[in-house]
């Protein structure tokens, strides 16, 4: 008989559950305790100086994280949300602006919009990246579209030349969400490199943290004042150029969380290079699977793999998505729902964000778009969500090539258990 599935008694493929990622080590302590012992934790003034710009941990930090993706200019935030926040600033985004946005990933991708009275307008995603799907996005342009918010979902770059062609074409900024793609590469160039700002996460469940932390890119050297100004309350003592059109907050890192994500960037790109080798040794592994699909990697992309998405046709072995994620967490080898269709929020559906009148939709949304946020705008999304895709999270777990087999071992078991239930010989 075959071994049942521990949902049912047997004895778990994965004998404990998996540890957290942890990627701070004693460089990380060290850099750390210098900042301690010089009694100073944070270094930003409001002054016509370097000093606005943070102390020397920060700025060597920034400087550090810039050369690395062979950019000028990098301006570090207290979080990657932030980090969208102020790049949203930065490019005069505001009232009576759409900003196009994937359909399919985290909040605060479009949240971020929000923040500065614009409103995100929701384009699908595509089969194969995961990213904006160009021509979704050429039927949400109105003439109210002033940006694009690409997001470089789970690691994968989205289709860039398209979107940048089309970005040229009707001469829309561009926001590359880099948050899961560090070191991600389409053509040649790092995400981030292509819009007007990218933006990176240090959170805590990233390839590399600093507990909470982002950082900004940019080729602009206006757009890294703005995006400094912003960071810093948009105050500063004495003589800074233009001013207007700027609200800012404090959404500064301090030198002891710089320390470690100074550390943690030079490690950044063998801890990326791990989580390739873990990948590709479990696309390998589920080719053997007929109702698996593992994440493609485009010709000419590289994956940094922030989760392992797969594509499941669980009808065809007779499951649910309710089913798959119970046996997988009863094997310690949790398989977890992709991003739920952003626009099914209340905040969409409502129309609702600052008051009770509707603002900033009823100021912002075109007639062309009114209908964005129905159910059904973004059927790819969707479909993704409700039982097609669902993700092992690859960079959450402290994880080695066993791992990897066991998952193969894993989904061997409910085949052969779904395909008994059917009555078919496994």
């Amino acid at each position: 008989m075959p071994e049942p599935l521990a949902l049912f008694g047997g004895r778990p493929v994965q004998p404990q559950p998996l540890r957290p990622y942890v990627s701070i080590g004693q460089e990380e302590k060290d850099a750390a305790l210098r900042v301690m012992e010089s009694g100073s934790l944070s270094g930003f003034v409001a002054c016509g100086d370097d000093r606005f710009y943070g102390g020397p941990v920060v700025r060597g930090f920034e400087s550090l994280f810039a050369g690395s993706l062979g950019m000028p200019c990098a301006v570090s935030f207290n979080s990657a949300t932030s980090g969208l926040v102020a790049a949203v600033g930065a490019l005069n985004l505001g009232l009576g602006d759409e900003v196009i946005v994937p359909a399919q990933t985290m909040s605060a991708s479009a949240a971020a919009v929000l923040a500065y009275n614009a409103v995100p307008v929701f384009a699908d995603v595509e089969e194969r990246t995961y990213g904006l799907d160009p021509e979704s996005v050429r039927s949400r342009i109105s003439a109210k579209t002033k940006a694009l918010m690409i997001v470089h979902l789970y690691g994968h770059p989205a289709r860039m030349d398209e979107l940048m062609a089309i970005a040229r074409e009707r001469r829309l900024r561009v926001i590359e969400d880099c948050a899961q793609s560090p070191f991600a590469m389409y053509r040649g160039s790092f995400t981030g490199s292509f819009g007007d700002i990218g933006v990176f996460s240090f959170n805590f469940h990233k390839h590399a943290n600093c507990g909470e932390g982002g950082v900004a890119v940019t080729r602009d050297a206006e757009l890294r004042e703005r995006l400094a100004l912003i960071r810093n309350h948009g105050e500063v003592k004495g003589t800074r150029g233009n001013l207007s059109n700027i609200v800012g907050w404090n959404f500064r890192l301090t030198e002891l969380q710089a320390a470690i994500a100074l550390e943690q960037t030079k490690k950044l790109p063998g801890l990326v290079e791990k989580r390739r080798r873990l990948a590709n040794r479990l696309s390998h592994i589920l080719e053997a699977f007929d109702w698996v699909r593992a994440p493609l990697v485009e010709e000419g992309c590289e994956h940094s793999y922030y989760d392992f998405p797969m594509q499941m046709d669980l009808g065809w072995i007779g499951i649910t998505k309710g089913d798959m994620l119970r046996m997988t967490q009863a094997e310690n080898l949790p398989i977890t729902e992709s991003y739920r269709p952003l626009y099914w929020q209340d905040i969409y559906r409502k129309k609702i964000v600052y008051g009770e009148q509707g603002f900033p939709f009823t100021q912002s949304l075109s007639n062309q778009n009114s209908e964005n946020y129905r159910r059904g705008s973004c059927p790819q999304a969707e479909a993704f969500y409700e039982s097609r895709c669902l993700t092992f999270e690859i960079c959450s777990y402290e994880l080695e090539e066993q791992h990897m087999d066991r998952i193969g071992v894993m989904f061997r078991k409910i085949e052969e258990y779904a395909l008994r239930k059917k009555g078919v010989n496994a």
